[in-house]
């Protein structure tokens, strides 16, 4: 297609047609008309890019759900970035355990350059990556070489040749699990497009990495029941066997469950993005619709993990400093607006004797709270649900959650933390859910040798209070 050049000297995309002009037969002459197609062009290119973009995507997501194999699946991911964008090297890092550095993992590395496979990245003295860690957004790092966020990089950027990198978190459910390194050789302007793009296919990498951890864990779970079961197997009656036969049963519902929602919830957010086309309000409604439900199959299987280590033995709480007030505002920002959607009021105090630091496990208390909060939500209709923080004595604290509901009957308040045990459990009850999240609370508690007790009358509501053992933070 030709150019031509304006009086100013600025090119410009053209097509022509060229028509003659005949009189009596005679040739007299031609028409030549010109067109800008600059619009047309720029049109054609970007459609074009989209259609590269979604390819890539389309790929690396067949990939990342494809296989259980992390490394065959970061390495994969690699090539076809580097080939995607035309760099020289591109690499996945993960964050160690003690969050004091980065291993690189998986690259995809330019014939001749220097390799940068199971290179140790630390956090120390490291600025720029500290920063894309703590606010989990990307960073474009112009020059590698000489940028003084990272000091301890530059001599290893020019041994190998590098220039501009783009680094992207790697993020399930807001942790960070490492990051995305795209490096080029030149000074490499990265558009917002591209960002865009390395953040899609991080959110593929960092799924897939979550669905390997899983299987490992479960894979590792089941190791453990078998070695347990051999040991007992000549002294076990058949209410061991039975005990077995739910174990397994638990391990593989975890694990046949897992990938496929992963794989959902994916596709479900890539479309609901827009990645694969704009969406109606109405189609992103739906979406909506299929994400909430998904997450609740996902807290499903959560729960199930969460009693195959209760009784596996291999539960483990924490006793770090934590404070009481961020475990009800943690609690808040995820119910408020649950509550408020159903004409509930939702209303937290902690009494002022409360210490404002104690030792535990933070994160298994966010979790009790959330599981009691939430059930009290779904069973009331009307009123509201009411926590209470409060120093018992000396030794104790407690954790209160009533409600204005229903309430549950006599005969049920025995059993009612009892694994799979629901007031109602009939195929047409009206709130769905397999019978978990009480037993598992009950559980929780005991491994922190505290207790958990219900106070019902029909008609009057619920209060299910958690006495815990008071650890101050002696640091505060």
């Amino acid at each position: 297609m030709p150019c031509f050049y304006a009086p100013t000297a600025v090119p410009f995309p053209a097509s022509y047609t060229l028509d003659p002009i005949f009189r009596e037969g005679n040739f007299m002459g031609a028409v030549l008309v010109f067109r800008d197609i600059t619009v047309r062009k720029r049109v054609e290119e970007e459609r074009e890019r989209q259609l590269r973009e979604t390819l890539l995507l389309n790929r690396v997501i067949a990939t990342a759900t494809s296989m259980l194999d992390v490394n065959a699946i970061l390495q994969t991911i690699c090539n076809e970035l580097a080939t995607f964008f035309d760099l020289p090297q591109a690499a996945f890092a993960l964050l160690d355990k003690s969050e004091a550095y980065l291993r690189v993992v998986a690259e995809y590395l330019e014939e001749g350059r220097i390799p940068a496979l199971g290179t140790i990245i630390p956090l120390q003295n490291n600025p720029a990556t500290q920063e894309v860690l703590q606010t989990r957004k990307p960073l474009i790092i112009p020059d590698a070489q000489t940028d003084p966020r990272q000091p301890a990089l530059h001599e290893i950027a020019r041994l190998r040749g590098t220039r501009s990198v783009l680094v992207v978190p790697l993020l399930v459910r807001g942790q960070v699990l490492g990051t995305l390194g795209l490096n080029a050789r030149e000074n490499y302007e990265f558009a917002a497009a591209d960002v865009e793009l390395a953040q899609n296919v991080a959110s593929a990498a960092s799924q897939a990495l979550s669905n390997a951890e899983l299987y490992t864990a479960v894979q590792q779970e089941l190791a453990e029941r078998r070695r347990a079961e051999e040991a007992l197997a000549q002294a076990r009656d058949k209410a061991l066997e039975a005990s077995k036969l739910k174990s397994e049963l638990i391990a593989k519902v975890s694990h046949e469950l897992r990938t496929p929602l992963a794989s959902i919830l994916g596709f479900a957010e890539m479309l609901q993005l827009g990645i694969y086309g704009s969406v109606t309000a109405e189609q992103e409604e739906t979406l909506g619709k299929v994400l909430q439900s998904t997450e609740v199959l996902v807290t499903m299987v959560n729960d199930l993990l969460d009693l195959a280590q209760l009784e596996a033995g291999t539960f483990k709480v924490a006793h770090l400093p934590f404070e009481p007030s961020a475990l009800v505002s943690r609690m808040e920002s995820t119910m408020r607006i649950i509550a408020q959607a159903k004409g509930l009021t939702l209303t937290s105090t902690i009494h002022a004797d409360l210490p404002t630091n104690l030792l535990g496990d933070g994160d298994r208390l966010h979790q009790i709270l959330l599981n009691l909060v939430s059930n009290a939500v779904k069973f009331t209709e009307n009123g509201g649900v009411q926590v209470h923080l409060f120093p018992l004595d000396e030794a104790q604290w407690v954790m209160s959650v009533r409600d204005s509901g229903p309430g549950i009957p006599l005969d049920m308040q025995p059993v009612i933390f009892d694994e799979f045990r629901q007031v109602d459990f009939s195929p047409t009850r009206r709130y769905r859910g397999v019978g978990l999240g009480l037993s598992i609370v009950k559980q929780i508690v005991t491994a922190m040798h505290g207790t958990v007790r219900v106070e019902s009358e029909l008609g009057q509501g619920s209060a299910f209070i958690v006495t815990l053992p008071l650890a101050r933070d002696k640091e505060q």
